[in-house]
């Protein structure tokens, strides 16, 4: 029978002495992000915001063939990129995580300095403007390579930042390779810790590699089955691990399952049928898909399949979404570590998620149990 979350989390403190003698090793994005909300209508008392996407998208998709001029209110600059996001996550939960990216050039930027239990930066930090609606976030960022990395490998540059990256990347009992999509260069560096680590390692899939791809729009399938042709490769050398929200398995399906599937299911399949789909092209242990209203997994146990759901509160008036997602992956990690079973993990990463959102705040298990521990 699965435990209530107050089960779970009395279970998740005892157990966090032995999961803080671990190591995750996360990289390998930076960015500082500006987080704004658009201007629908000024007033004397203050702004009035687009409440949707939708509704901001109809607003200019209205201006068609027209000039527009659009204003945004900043409500923040932080450090953010999800290595950032889910470093900072893991660090509330009390967790050891090397925080391996791009954090400044000569030196750490302050927005950054208190990231993880131990920092090392590459490259400079890149930029982006999240802009928040009440149902999610639109991000703005340069495309392109950093200069630092135009003439140099990643892979080169991430070594020497960091010496100990070879046998980290062996020992970790977690590995978290964020943002695919977003860094042009991550499918080589990814590629290359896999060729020159984690090759020519031992397979122990009592170790995890966890992967978080980003928003795939912009890829097409022949980048995307490389990618989940790399995944399937590190999948054999360490339990893999796929997360992706509802868009970014729908993307991914469609790019690369269709021509596999064995019947037509329409343009908008079951997001079970496309977790499992997506399980079996990517040899991956689980694959995780959050949305606002249930999150669920496709996972393998020994040679059986199966599939959890468990539905999530959606919050109409989030304090924030940039994030949110970063923190469902940080405490499904947490829960992976503690070993939990999947509907298990789902309902303490759905819990921590919504948590970060009503917040603002990265919490740490206490926060969710209202500050107080059960007798």
């Amino acid at each position: 029978m699965m435990r209530s979350l107050s089960g779970l989390l009395r279970y998740l403190e005892a157990e966090l002495p032995r999961l803080q003698k671990m190591r995750i090793l996360a990289g390998f994005d930076g960015f500082i992000d500006t987080i704004a909300r658009p201007v629908k209508t000024t007033r004397t008392g203050g702004s009035e915001y687009f409440r949707t996407i939708e509704e901001f998208g109809a607003f200019i998709a209205g201006h068609g063939h027209k000039s527009l001029s659009l204003q945004y209110d900043v409500l923040t600059r932080k450090a953010g990129g999800n290595m950032p996001n889910f470093v900072k996550a893991l660090d509330a939960l009390s967790l050891y995580t090397i925080a391996v990216g791009m954090l400044g050039t000569s030196a750490i930027d302050p927005l950054f300095a208190d990231l993880g239990r131990e920092r090392y930066s590459y490259c400079t930090a890149g930029t982006a403007t999240a802009l928040e609606f009440e149902d999610g976030k639109v991000f703005l960022s340069p495309a392109g390579i950093p200069p630092e990395l135009r003439q140099t490998r990643a892979f080169d540059r991430v070594e020497a930042a960091y010496p100990e990256l070879c046998r980290t990347t062996t020992d970790a009992e977690l590995l978290a390779f964020l943002n695919w999509s977003e860094l042009s260069f991550a499918e080589d560096l990814w590629d290359d810790l896999y060729t020159h680590v984690l090759c020519s390692a031992g397979a122990d899939k009592c170790r995890f590699v966890f992967f978080d791809l980003c928003d795939t729009g912009a890829k097409n399938p022949e980048e995307i089955d490389r990618i989940l042709g790399l995944i399937a490769r590190m999948g054999e050398r360490r339990a893999a691990i796929l997360s992706l929200n509802k868009n970014e398995a729908l993307d991914l399906y469609h790019k690369c399952c269709v021509k596999d599937a064995l019947h037509d299911v329409g343009d908008t399949p079951d997001l079970a049928f496309a977790a499992e789909q997506l399980r079996i092209k990517s040899g991956a242990e689980e694959v995780v898909i959050h949305q606002h209203s249930e999150s669920l997994a496709a996972f393998k146990s020994g040679t059986q399949s199966g599939l959890a759901r468990e539905s999530c509160v959606l919050n109409r008036q989030p304090k924030i979404s940039t994030g949110a997602g970063d923190h469902f992956n940080a405490a499904y990690c947490f829960a992976t570590l503690a070993l939990l079973g999947p509907a298990e993990k789902l309902r303490f990463a759905n819990a921590y998620s919504g948590a970060y959102i009503a917040s603002g705040i990265s919490p740490c298990l206490q926060d969710l149990d209202g500050g107080k521990k059960e007798p």
